[in-house]
């Protein structure tokens, strides 16, 4: 396992007690910073709309557009949310999370619900795909076995339908619920008799060809409605089904059936992530198209002021003023782009963080995340999207960071491209590879890649750094520009540097054997029979 991803995280979460000036909780406190820019799940509250990430939940207040952050570190229990519904009956925020964990979120508590994820009854997919709040009393989970209903009064679990299939959507009313499952549709009459045994529920036959594939269910002014692959059906008493509209576009793949001011919307998105909604009125006519704003779209609500907000894949939380008006924001939260992160290094109380971009065992990953900068309480996001330089010399996979300790240079150590020299203040950029310095690419390697694997400075402000997999993998950037290299003994696949009190150099020796090597670096970089010599090479506790 790479030390560095296993410990950066926590690194983050501490960091303000490194920056008291930055921060206005106090030490011993904590904070995260996460990745808020791409919101997928999508709800609301009569003041806010909620966005689930990846990682947690954002809020966003109606009336000034705040922005509010809830994370495991406000007392969410996990993190992956898979969905989230605000329950307008009790205030709450229900959120399930992608091991199925359940949060219940009041103002005053976070109730975790272990129950779906520990049940040894079932077994293989325990996954929760949606979630319908029926009342005051009753909340209903589609699962990947079937659907549960949990008592939000008593805390405590109802009925549990084996459905034998996995319930992707559910919906319904206080007298009646409908699920969508891989075999088909199902609907609960009004009597709401045996929930638990699935013969008791009506199998949506009559009106729907068995040769389509039921995609998404919706129940809204006492009417059923199901989405299948080509068409929306509609029934008056879950029985009977009428063709109500046909998808024209026939790589649309349905994206959800939902509830909307007047009416109701359908989203469509095809695999080019074109993505479109339409809107019916309570008549089940369609009266409007809404094809912008919409890339990878997931979710889709109407507030009632009109403005239309969208889950979507892409970075940016999107939001139109109104249906027919354009796409009139990008809300970008005030924090780090990605959760990819492998490397961080704080000077003069500014943070620098490494987005990554390598496997544990240093395969390419490719990442084009960039680097990362805090200063002052804010995020600054530094890639190939906003910069000419790391674009036009493909520097990607930004692996190792390190602040020069008096300069205001940061150097960004690339597991693809070389070291990249960044100048905060002139906003410039300088790149050292084989062309420019001794650095050189991995023996047996593509010769245009020049991969850094770790960095650290000497007390002398010189930059040491790692060529991974070279024959010559340490090398040094002096303070006065000039460039060594050194051989070491063993495996060329090092990784991070340190240096002791004592002035040895530390170097983590990446391969499968691991172990590390100890330097003594010598009183002159610059005199050749006074190269770096080893001090210590333990491999594995075995030399």
């Amino acid at each position: 396992m790479n030390p560095g991803k296993s410990i950066l995280t926590f690194l983050l979460l501490f960091l303000v007690t490194l920056l008291p000036g930055q921060s206005n909780i106090a030490i011993g406190e904590w904070k995260s910073y996460l990745p808020y820019n791409t919101g997928v799940n999508l709800t609301q509250s009569d003041e806010k709309i909620y966005y689930g990430t990846e990682l947690s939940v954002m809020s966003i207040d109606k009336e000034d557009f705040s922005i509010e952050y809830i994370s495991k570190v406000e007392g969410l229990t996990e993190t992956g949310i898979q969905d989230l519904v605000y329950d307008k009956f009790n205030d709450y925020l229900i959120i399930a999370y992608q091991n199925s964990v359940i949060d219940i979120v009041s103002e005053t508590e976070v109730f975790p619900i272990y129950n779906i994820k520990d049940t040894e009854i079932f077994q293989g997919d325990k996954k929760i795909y949606d979630i319908f709040v029926q009342n005051s009393e009753h909340v209903y989970f589609a699962t990947g076995f079937g659907v549960v209903q949990y008592n939000l009064e008593k805390r405590e679990f109802g009925f549990t339908l084996d459905a034998t299939q996995r319930v992707f959507d559910i919906d319904g009313s206080d007298q009646a619920l409908i699920f969508a499952g891989e075999e088909g549709a199902y609907v609960l009459g009004p009597d709401m008799s045996t929930p638990n045994f699935l013969g008791s529920w009506s199998e949506v036959e009559n009106g729907i060809p068995d040769s389509e594939n039921i995609d998404a269910v919706m129940h809204e002014n006492d009417k059923y409605y199901v989405a299948t692959e080509e068409k929306v059906y509609v029934s008056n008493d879950g029985l009977e089904f009428e063709e109500i509209y046909t998808i024209i576009d026939s790589n649309h793949d349905v994206v959800f059936l939902k509830e909307a001011a007047g009416g109701w919307m359908l989203g469509l998105k095809d695999p080019d992530f074109n993505s479109k909604i339409i809107f019916f009125d309570d008549a089940d006519i369609p009266y409007h198209e809404v094809t912008d704003c919409t890339n990878r779209l997931t979710e889709a609500l109407v507030d009632e002021q009109g403005r239309l907000f969208l889950g979507d894949e892409w970075e940016g939380i999107r939001y139109k003023n109104s249906l027919t008006d354009g796409c009139a924001e990008r809300l970008f939260s005030n924090t780090p782009k990605s959760e990819e992160t492998s490397d961080i290094d704080i000077e003069d109380g500014i943070v620098y963080v490494a987005s990554g971009g390598v496997s544990d065992n240093f395969a390419n990953l490719f990442s084009r995340q960039g680097f990362y900068v805090l200063d002052e309480g804010s995020w600054q996001n530094i890639n190939e999207g906003n910069s000419y330089f790391i674009n036009e010399n493909e520097v990607i996979q930004h692996y190792k960071i390190a602040a020069h300790p008096r300069e205001p240079i940061v150097y960004i150590g690339s597991f693809w491209a070389g070291l990249l020299e960044y100048n905060r203040v002139e906003e410039s950029f300088k790149l050292y590879n084989k062309t420019n310095s001794p650095l050189t690419e991995p023996v047996g390697d593509n010769p245009n890649r020049v991969k850094i694997s770790g960095m650290v400075f000497d007390d002398d402000d010189n930059l040491w750094v790692s060529n991974f997999g070279t024959n010559k993998p340490v090398a040094v950037l002096t303070t006065e520009g000039n460039w060594h290299n050194f051989e070491i003994p063993g495996d060329t696949r090092i990784t991070d540097m340190v240096f002791d009190d004592s002035g040895y150099l530390w170097i983590v020796v990446g391969s499968t054997n691991g172990g590390v090597v100890i330097l003594d670096p010598g009183q002159s970089i610059a005199d050749p029979t006074d190269s770096p010599a080893p001090v210590l090479k333990n491999t594995n506790n075995s030399e």
